[in-house]
């Protein structure tokens, strides 16, 4: 962490997007420099640990992370809590800092009650994010300003976490002290405990991986015993997943949604930049699903092609979400209003263990419809980054509507959106088939009736008309423009 505990405490007392702002600038990810050369104190131990980690992590991790204070009651109440998913990727395997990373999710500041949405893209060159509350998509370099309360929000947890952003590669280079303390138990896994000072005067980051897998489950920084503050700033890490499959490439790839603004440094508009960062996600109704196909807990194999002639409602879950737990029954409910419908729900679970065990839990939760309890596969294409997460397919496959974790845990108002969509999409289909009805019997008729009615007229060939026989032929008159004179 590049801050100080004093640093730290006046964001605390703050806890405003100006004081977060001025945290970030030192937290804030910068191209590779090489150390200036100073006397390192790095334990023999803690190194091969650090060291064991880069390895596991070094073909792209995920995991749902949770940034927040724990302390006395001024510390907890004030400091900014964030929660969402972490996913990072090397770019480059010869230089072991050159990390994408991205944090999605939600949190909230002392000075607005309501939860902010973020959603920041860290490259070694640039910082992208969606600023939802001013609707602003930015594109800046990474030594330049970042402003608004989304960034400040993602990044006060980025900031703390930033040596694992880097896959360690910085902090076994270049940190003052790298220390091993005693083994402890997180989230009921035992942990190698690693403590980490960038600089002789700065704090101390403890990081506790799983001893077994060696994901990262906390870091933490203990501020100094205060009359007024005291406790911890903490980013748990749940949910690990380490490994080739953990994350794709369009995890990394964020868009300006539609109507929203632009602000992208000019270094960043070119157009061989476009495809990446400048241009908004495509309209829903003109693109399909990916193919992919999973399996149901009967074994029966499922696919966007299969799913054509209903419109079809995937539902992306987890039984270690608790978001799904309130998700499920509001879904249910609009299920059994579409009952008599060409309309199909479908449970997608991922990163999950044992299939039963999944057909269970969302039988507990009230999902009715058919479980797809390895739905990974699909995750990865239809690029599904949290659960609970929303995608609605047409009767042709085409995409109509997709959705995250709503804001606030507001499922009711999603779920009205569902029911606009659906009932949208049925209006839609019944209408374009009536058309088509009526277009079939308008042809039809004509086609059939091949009766010339007019005075005179001879039949031929069916579906022909034939002039009589002394008919003459009458010629277009020729219209002579007069020349100027």
């Amino acid at each position: 962490m590049r801050c100080t505990a004093t640093a730290l405490l006046l964001l605390t007392l703050a806890g405003t997007p100006a004081a977060l702002a001025q945290v970030q600038t030192t937290n804030a990810p910068t191209p590779h420099q090489p150390a200036a050369a100073k006397e390192l104190d790095h334990n023999p131990a803690a190194v091969e640990v650090l060291k064991a980690v880069a390895q596991a992590l070094s073909q792209g991790y995920t995991a749902e992370v949770k940034s927040y204070a724990e302390g006395t009651p001024m510390l907890a109440t004030t400091f900014p809590k964030s929660e969402g998913r972490w996913a990072q990727l090397p770019i480059d395997t010869e230089n072991p800092d050159t990390w994408a990373v991205r944090y999605t999710g939600q949190g909230t500041v002392m000075t607005r009650p309501q939860p902010v949405d973020f959603d920041v893209l860290w490259q070694p060159d640039r910082t992208s994010w969606i600023d939802h509350l001013n609707e602003v998509f930015n594109v800046q370099r990474t030594e330049g300003k970042k402003a608004g309360e989304s960034y400040q929000l993602a990044s006060s947890a980025f900031g703390q976490a930033s040596d694992l952003a880097r896959g360690f590669a910085d902090a076994l280079a270049s940190a003052a002290t790298i220390e091993m303390l005693a083994p402890a138990e997180i989230q009921g896994t035992r942990c190698d405990a690693v403590a980490i000072r960038t600089d002789a005067g700065s704090d101390a980051v403890v990081w506790y991986f799983g001893h077994e897998d060696k994901l990262p489950r906390r870091a933490e920084v203990v501020l100094p015993d205060n009359d007024l503050i005291s406790g911890s700033i903490r980013v748990d890490f749940t949910e690990g997943v380490a490994g080739p499959d953990a994350v794709t490439e369009g995890d990394f790839k964020i868009f300006a949604p539609d109507g929203y603004e632009r602000d992208i440094a000019r270094i960043f508009q070119d157009k061989k930049q476009k495809s990446l960062t400048n241009q908004p996600l495509p309209s829903p109704r003109a693109d399909g699903a990916p193919e992919w196909e999973v399996a149901d807990t009967k074994g029966n194999l499922t696919s966007p092609a299969a799913l054509k002639g209903q419109i079809a409602v995937l539902y992306f879950w987890g039984t270690w979400s608790p978001a799904c737990e309130k998700a499920s029954p509001q879904l249910a409910k609009l299920a059994a209003e579409f009952a008599d419908q060409p309309v199909e729900f479908l449970g997608m679970a991922f990163r999950e263990g044992e299939p039963d065990k999944v057909a269970a839990a969302a039988r507990a939760q009230g999902q009715t419809w058919r479980i797809f309890p390895q739905a990974d596969d699909a995750v990865k294409l239809m690029g599904i980054r949290n659960a609970p997460s929303f995608i609605v397919l047409g009767q042709q496959g085409e995409l109509l509507f997709r959705s995250g974790r709503p804001r606030g845990d507001r499922y009711a108002d999603l779920v009205d959106q569902l029911r606009s969509v659906i009932n949208r999409a049925l209006t839609d289909d019944a209408t374009n088939d009536a058309t088509k009805d009526a277009t079939k019997d308008a042809t039809s008729g004509a086609a059939d009736d091949t009766t010339d009615r007019r005075p005179g007229a001879q039949s031929g060939t069916p579906g022909t008309r034939v002039a009589p026989a002394d008919a003459k032929k009458i010629r277009r008159p020729k219209i002579i423009k007069k020349k100027n004179e």
